[in-house]
């Protein structure tokens, strides 16, 4: 599949880094309540995805964000967000729930018609990038955000708020290295990787496809 070209790609990714560093919104302004994250890295994919989900509607909306967890992956991640986006933990405020039904409505009133001690919960996280693009279409918001897509956000958000405690690890590719990557899904927290099911099992499929290659 040919790769086209993309028009004005450098200046699409500037406007995308200018708007997740943008200065943190106001205190009075609303906030967007992350997803609890205590039971990752079970589920890793379906958790990160809920959470770059609110990450992404908070940056259309220039809202804050109230965590109840650390973020990160119960130390697999390092969450990087501005402490000036968060709302104080020593303040936490009350989460009002909003059906996905009344959504727009409630983003047309002033501060998402909450009080100032109350933080939006989203319905709709496992809808991904829809949820933030549906909002965007709610509020009329710029595009930059979007100008490379849905999934170019998502990635941008990802490197903007989070990195993982392993990259010095990270060697760099050759010109004629190719590396593999599989999706592996267990849930024995005990697992090392002996089991028929487990890692090994995968190592050594993908080994045995290349000696064929």
């Amino acid at each position: 599949m040919p790769v086209l070209p993309i028009e004005r790609i450098h200046e699409k990714r500037a406007a995308i880094g200018q708007l997740l560093n943008r200065p943190a919104a106001a205190a009075r302004s609303g906030c967007i309540q992350l997803p609890a994250d205590r039971n990752c890295p079970r589920s890793f994919g379906n958790q990160l995805s809920h959470v770059l989900s609110a990450l992404m509607s908070a940056h259309v909306l220039g809202a804050r964000v109230q965590a109840s967890t650390a973020m990160d992956c119960n130390a697999l991640l390092r969450f990087k967000i501005d402490p000036q986006r968060m709302v104080s933990r020593r303040k936490p405020r009350r989460v009002v729930n909003v059906p996905m039904t009344e959504l727009c409505q409630r983003l047309g009133q002033p501060g998402y018609g909450l009080n100032r001690d109350e933080c939006l919960g989203l319905d709709g996280l496992d809808h991904g990038q829809m949820l933030a693009l549906t909002i965007a279409s709610c509020k009329n918001a710029p595009s930059d955000l979007f100008a490379l897509g849905p999934h170019a956000a998502l990635g941008s958000i990802f490197d903007h708020s989070f990195s993982l405690r392993n990259d010095s690890a990270v060697q760099r590719w050759e010109d004629d290295e190719i590396r593999i990557s599989v999706h592996v899904r267990h849930f024995e927290s005990h697992d090392d990787g002996h089991d028929p099911q487990s890692l090994q099992a995968y190592e050594d499929a993908v080994r045995e496809s290349l000696g064929k290659a």
